[in-house]
């Protein structure tokens, strides 16, 4: 077949793929699709749905491994998808959207991993990341339904973060569950997504000490933001962060 056929051909997949896992510049729907019921996006956003995208890629990764300009695109729109789902999510005051857009940044690890040939770790962090993400969609779930029963429904305040804090007298056994998910996505051994997430860096940083760089800081502001969240939920104290967040943002 011609070459440049071949080439439009799988560059059209994998749009496909960037459309379905919410990968750079069509990702907005990702957080828009969190509106839902909870379990929705616990087992279908987090866990199945986006991941589609991924695992076609994955199928397809031996018509793209003999295309050289299609891998280095993958990986570049992973790379970007990375960084640019982690910075997002800071801003993010909408629990349910902070931890949509934390999908979206991990689905760009995967996609970065498949860009860099690395196959096994691609998969093997999806299926660790799907069991993270659902733990952390069905406990947002459980603080939003306790938040509604503190200041009735109303999804401005229930689902946005300024309004909670000391939340773990009402809800110690999320706090506790929810714990596990945010030290899991951070990649804190020995939970499962470090050992995912630390063979993606690593392939990272033979691929391209740049690409390496990049990724490892959006590991950090992984820490970060689900930090900010747990904080600000559970914690009852942080009031100066909370009046900082009301006034500033």
């Amino acid at each position: 077949m011609n070459l440049f056929f071949v080439t439009l051909f799988a560059l059209l997949l994998f749009c496909g793929s960037v459309a379905k896992s919410a990968q750079f510049p069509l990702h907005v729907w990702l957080p828009d699709a969190m509106e839902g019921p909870t379990p929705i996006s616990a087992l279908i956003h987090a866990a199945t749905m986006v991941a589609a995208g991924i695992f076609l890629v994955a199928r397809l990764l031996p018509l793209f491994v003999v295309l050289p300009q299609i891998m280095n695109t993958i990986a570049f729109i992973g790379l970007i998808t990375v960084i640019l789902g982690a910075t997002l999510a800071i801003a993010q005051k909408d629990i349910k959207k902070n931890l949509a857009y934390s999908t979206m940044s991990q689905l760009g690890y995967m996609m970065l991993a498949l860009g860099m040939g690395s196959y096994r770790s691609a998969l093997f962090h999806l299926i660790t990341h799907a069991y993270s993400k659902a733990l952390l969609f069905l406990g947002s779930g459980s603080i939003i339904h306790s938040m509604e029963a503190l200041v009735g429904y109303s999804p401005a305040k229930s689902q946005n973060m300024v309004f909670m804090g000391g939340l773990t007298k009402h809800v110690p056994i999320t706090k506790t569950f929810f714990l596990v998910g945010t030290l899991s996505l951070c990649g804190i051994p020995p939970f499962a997504c470090f050992w995912s997430k630390d063979e993606i860096l690593n392939d990272s940083r033979l691929y391209s000490p740049i690409f390496a760089l990049i990724a490892c800081s959006a590991a950090g502001l992984t820490a970060f933001y689900m930090f900010r969240i747990y904080l600000l939920v559970f914690e009852g104290a942080l009031y100066f962060i909370r009046w900082s967040y009301r006034n500033l943002f």
